[in-house]
């Protein structure tokens, strides 16, 4: 015989503390059974329970109701919140700026059957990338079930940030499984919805943070599988006003960011709309090259308008203030032994490591858009500071796209540096498995697609090729 509390009695001191008695017999019929001991009651005198016994079936030691699916769900959403919150922003980098990011989202999927479901699918398939094992069951389920109630959510016209964020969910499971067809059709479809919002005047701060990501990198990840102009087009100067009101009034979404985040934040998107426009303008020159005589001319004024807007960036007032700060730390810390260099070249201090991941895009891009040109300029200074500045991140170059970055340092570097490049790639694929097929690609590209406009675009995987297989 055993004994367990049921936790369901009251405490009060007109009641005693409940006990169940659980005895195990021969299969025969239940029968009341009288237990008149007084060992662990509240009071001195005689207690008498009567307790039946069911020996047809096993015996539950512990209490386990069945959960209504609102409760299981947010239960699973607790369980699974660790892979949100762990996740580096391998697409956008100012993710990291936004504390409140995550509690927002849960918070309101609380209230939204939809979103709770595109979340939960979301930590799944992180999960199951974090555990190296195939898509689970309950990712192929949340998954199943978040994409009918966003289908009912469209029928009804239910458009809010909710549905907007639920369809943003799903853009990232379609980029983790590889399903670019998907991913295409997603990206354009939260277009769709953003065009919506805006014209409704319903555009809420999530729903604008919402499309600066999907607008950036989801949008330039189907542009470069495919081959195709974005289909989102830059962000305007007027988007910038926008966004600068939502983020100063630190409410929701943007609560917690500090003042001078807010600017890296600004910058951080027009970085975005850099990689926006030199892919746009890379795509332009292929079809210039196929079809005008004055392909050339045409090109290389489109470089030079390319070209202001790099310059435009970097005139930013937080940019020049930290590039004065840099230069210090480098004056202060000239022979520091402590900071990992990129193999012989001399290692670099930081002093602000999101500015430093912040140049390192710019640079990047830099090297895309002189690349294009028929007789580039000399693009190795910056590849190898790319190298460096990675270096000297160490484990906060695993937060954000720096493995990009690193790739278009390959494109003008050599072998070794090469070398160098593709086993710093590895150990960010180690962490986020969803890169390995586009790691696993890196040396072919750089030595069969070097000179090709769209040489990113060809490190992506066919349909057969993913972290899983």
């Amino acid at each position: 015989m055993s004994t367990f509390d049921d936790g369901s009695c009251d405490d009060s001191p007109e009641k005693v503390r409940c006990k169940a008695f659980v005895f195990v017999t021969p299969r025969k019929r239940c029968s009341p059974i009288l237990n008149t001991s007084t060992e662990d009651t509240d009071d001195s005198s005689s207690v008498h329970e009567l307790v039946i016994v069911d020996t047809e079936s096993h015996v539950r030691f512990t209490h386990n109701p069945s959960l209504d699916p609102w409760t299981y769900d947010l239960l699973l959403l607790k369980d699974l919140r660790v892979f949100i919150d762990s996740t580096p922003g391998c697409g956008c980098l100012f993710h990291e700026l936004f504390p409140q990011a995550t509690e927002y989202l849960v918070t309101i999927s609380v209230a939204n059957e939809g979103l709770r479901h595109s979340l939960l699918s979301m930590a799944a398939i992180i999960r199951d990338m974090f555990q190296t094992r195939e898509p689970s069951a309950l990712f192929l389920t949340k998954k199943l079930q978040s994409l009918r109630l966003v289908q009912a959510s469209l029928s009804r016209n239910t458009i809010d940030e909710s549905l907007f964020a639920a369809i943003m969910c799903m853009v990232f499971t379609d980029y983790c499984m590889n399903d670019m067809l998907a991913l295409k059709h997603h990206v354009g479809g939260l277009y769709l919805v953003y065009k919506h919002l805006q014209q409704r005047r319903k555009l809420t701060p999530l729903s604008r943070y919402i499309a600066r990501v999907a607008g950036s990198k989801a949008n330039l990840r189907v542009a470069c599988y495919w081959g195709d102009f974005p289909q989102w087009p830059v962000f305007s100067d007027m988007d910038e006003k926008e966004d600068r009101k939502w983020l100063s009034a630190k409410v929701g979404f943007s609560r917690g960011m500090q003042s001078r985040d807010i600017e890296w934040a600004l910058a951080c998107f027009e970085i975005n709309n850099l990689w926006h426009r030199t892919y746009t303008f890379a795509k332009r020159a292929s079809i210039y090259r196929a079809v005008d005589p004055d392909a050339e001319d045409k090109i290389s004024r489109d470089y030079q308008i390319l070209q202001n807007k790099f310059q435009q960036w970097k005139a930013r007032e937080v940019l020049i203030n930290q590039e004065i700060n840099e230069e210090f730390t480098q004056l202060i810390n000239l022979s520091s032994e402590t900071v990992p260099r990129f193999l012989h070249h001399d290692p670099l201090s930081i002093q602000d490591r999101f500015y430093a991941k912040l140049v390192n895009q710019w640079r990047a891009a830099q090297i895309y858009a002189s690349r294009i040109l028929s007789f580039p300029p000399n693009l190795s200074a910056s590849a190898i500071d790319i190298c460096r500045t990675h270096a000297a991140l160490g484990q906060a170059a695993f937060n954000g796209p720096q493995w990009e970055c690193l790739f278009h340092a390959g494109t003008v570097l050599g072998p070794l540096e090469r070398s160098w490049i593709l086993e710093q790639c590895k150990a960010i694929a180690a962490k986020m498995t969803v890169l390995v097929p586009l790691v696993r690609n890196m040396e072919k590209v750089w030595q069969e697609y070097r000179g090709d406009w769209n040489a990113f675009g060809k490190l992506y995987p066919r349909k057969d090729d993913t972290w899983f297989r």
